[in-house]
């Protein structure tokens, strides 16, 4: 459902704006998105602990909303600053406002109430909460679209109003929900237990996002919608794909060998991403006729970025099986490399390169990423038979 109401939602905004305004609207949601790990640390020791120990789960989910609470304000305005730097020369500084509010604000509360249902199991109201955002989005550019004429900024302010209310709505549906118990968890220990998942939730989302504001200042906003469009592409694979490996997750967590749990279950995500990556090879050359004329030059991109899919789930099923051996530290070496890594390699190959440059990027820090978890894990299985007998031992 998420998958169906976001490609549509795609289709029609890119239609509406063509290349160069839905890549000035993508580059500002993507530096925003950025900062959108207020509740994705916590939220994934909420998913992890949550599995393990049921009873645990009411005091886990307020811990969530407590440091949610602590990083919001600091957050939208580290975001506004940074989007404002790098691309207001786009979009007004009250349009990027709107899209930083919609983002580290409704976004991340609407994934921490999803996560909360995700750590009792209960995978379907989780995936109905986050397509209900994207549905709510789709609703309104739509309908207000019949009374106004969208532009990037326009479309910024209905972005954050529809999120805004589809938020408000959530809250009053689970106000006698979840988060109602107490917590006697001093805040710093929340934190520094969120803090791995938080920094490499942050890297990951530079490493995917970070290529279109740096190709809106490196080319022009033109070349960031077309490297949008073709990514929005594969997210007709990776969502799926993401939602089989939200659903491994607490089996993973709850296992005594995740290693071999998270890539016997892989296999069907794995799958579906390389036969999937066929598909989209096979229809690129509609990607014109579906957004207009405007994104010609999406088409190479798309049959570039067909193999990215498989490559990112392989990288996730290394990164959940690490998690699951509570080897979760080592995300700040491996997160942080990546991020590193794909901003360097934008910065060397767009400029040359353009489009293709920055797809190239993002393989050449996904195999890198691969190999330092890759390694990692091997080390755990040659140094000892047995995974936990080791982690105990480094800890």
């Amino acid at each position: 459902m998420r998958t169906l109401a976001q490609t549509a939602l795609f289709v029609l905004v890119a239609r509406t704006l063509g290349a160069d305004g839905y890549g000035a609207l993508i580059s500002a949601m993507a530096l925003a998105g950025i900062f959108s790990f207020a509740v994705m640390g916590v939220s994934a020791v909420l998913v992890r602990e949550g599995a393990r120990d049921p009873d645990r789960l009411p005091h886990l989910t307020r811990d969530m909303v407590r440091v949610w609470l602590l990083y919001m304000p600091t957050l939208c305005v580290v975001a506004a600053i940074t989007t404002q730097l790098m691309v207001g020369h786009l979009l007004p500084m009250s349009a990027i406002l709107a899209i930083v509010v919609a983002e580290v604000v409704c976004a991340t509360a609407v994934d921490g109430v999803g996560r909360a249902y995700q750590s009792r199991d209960r995978v379907a109201t989780m995936g109905l909460i986050s397509s209900g955002l994207i549905l709510s989005r789709l609703a309104a550019f739509v309908i207000i679209g019949r009374f106004t004429h969208w532009t990037p900024a326009t479309w910024a302010f209905g972005y954050l109003g529809s999120s805004a209310a589809y938020l408000g709505l959530l809250v009053l549906v689970n106000k006698h929900g979840h988060g109602a118990a107490g917590s006697d968890t001093p805040m710093a220990q929340a934190i520094k237990a969120s803090l791995p998942f938080s920094f490499s939730y942050a890297a990951q989302k530079v490493q995917a996002e970070i290529n279109k504001p740096m190709l809106a200042r490196i080319t022009d906003a033109s070349g960031a919608g077309a490297l949008s469009a073709a990514q929005r592409f594969t997210d007709l694979l990776l969502l799926p794909a993401l939602a089989m490996l939200e659903t491994l997750a607490p089996r993973v967590y709850r296992a005594q060998k995740p290693i071999a749990t998270a890539f016997t279950f892989g296999l069907v995500p794995l799958a579906t991403a390389i036969l999937g990556g066929g598909a989209l090879v096979a229809a690129a050359d509609t990607v014109p006729w579906i957004l207009g004329p405007s994104f010609e030059v999406s088409v190479p991109a798309v049959v570039l970025l067909a193999a990215l899919p498989a490559v990112q789930v392989f990288r996730w099923l290394l990164s959940t099986a690490m998690a699951g051996l509570d080897l979760h530290r080592h995300f700040f070496l491996v997160h942080g490399t990546g991020a590193v890594t794909n901003v360097l390699l934008v910065a060397a190959l767009a400029p040359a390169f353009g489009v293709s440059g920055a797809v190239c990027a993002a393989y050449g820090t996904e195999g890198m990423l691969i190999l330092i978890q890759g390694w990692i894990l091997v080390q755990i299985i040659r140094g000892s038979g047995s995974p936990s007998r080791l982690v105990r031992s480094l800890n």
